[in-house]
């Protein structure tokens, strides 16, 4: 069953965000060690900048699900709908893409490692890197609802074992 995750206020949601986001990046990473993604920017990403390149997916997903979970009852009431939270969440994630696009081409190429990344995989991609952080925000919030059921003794376990899958999976892309 999926649960409500967007209530700002309920700070015990964090965790099954956490766990969800991170599971999506793992998948994401495993999609790409197995060649059903295929992105040599992508493989550069997580081979150059290793966790930071986690730590930047992670950290990027959460912080679009709390401007969402901030944001939703002001857009839609108190009446939760989870795909008017997913439609809101990926409409931040596209607002954030596209600024931060917008911030990458505006610096100069050399100034910056993880923005050149960045421009080399808008390159890459093209609207496609929308579509795929739509998916993994989509993904992200999925599991998150999922994981909400779970007990704090399972979410925390689960976030042990992402953890210590992190490396493994980006040691071998």
């Amino acid at each position: 069953m999926l649960s409500n995750i967007s209530n700002f206020s309920n700070t015990a949601d964090y965790l099954p965000i956490l766990n969800g986001v991170i599971f999506t990046d793992l998948i994401v990473i495993a999609l790409l060690i197995g060649g059903v993604i295929k992105s040599k920017v992508l493989q550069d990403w997580y081979r150059d900048l290793s966790l930071s390149a986690v730590i930047a997916d992670v950290l990027i997903l959460v912080l679009g699900i709390i401007l969402a979970r901030f944001l939703y009852p002001y857009v839609f009431g108190k009446q939760y709908s989870l795909l008017k939270f997913i439609l809101l969440a990926v409409l931040i994630q596209i607002t954030h893409d596209t600024l931060f696009y917008l911030l990458c081409t505006s610096v100069k190429r050399g100034k910056s490692r993880i923005l050149d990344v960045f421009k080399d995989y808008g390159k890459e991609k093209g609207a496609g890197a929308i579509v795929a952080d739509s998916l993994m925000m989509i993904s992200s919030i999925l599991i998150a609802s999922y994981l909400k059921g779970c007990s704090l003794n399972a979410n925390l376990i689960k976030l042990i074992i992402g953890v210590y899958l992190v490396p493994y999976m980006i040691y071998t892309v």
